[in-house]
């Protein structure tokens, strides 16, 4: 590479990343390739995944077996919580 970028900012100064420190890891970190059978899809495709999983992500992970709770009030509290949280993500990183 040409150079090594240390600082970046977004136009509206939202987000900043700042190279903080940098060091060689020890072994090397592997990256995995994509599980077998992964499918590669598009940008649309991507976002409509992203966003029904954003309106549905708990019921989703409870359907799957992935996430469970001890009660149908702790299951309750925890769909309100998202809920919550999904009104806040209203500042994406990467702009339309």
């Amino acid at each position: 590479m040409p150079g090594l970028i240390v600082k970046v900012r977004d136009m509206r100064g939202h987000y900043e990343f700042e190279l903080t420190q940098l060091r060689q890891l020890v072994p090397p970190v592997a990256i995995a390739p994509p599980a077998a059978g992964a499918k590669p899809i598009t940008k649309p495709e991507f976002r409509r995944g992203k966003a029904k999983f954003d309106r549905n992500g708990l019921v989703q992970l409870m359907a799957s077996g992935n996430i469970r709770f001890n009660s149908s009030e702790e299951a309750q509290a925890a769909r309100q919580k998202g809920k919550e949280q999904a009104k806040r993500k209203n500042n994406p990183l990467e702009l339309k």
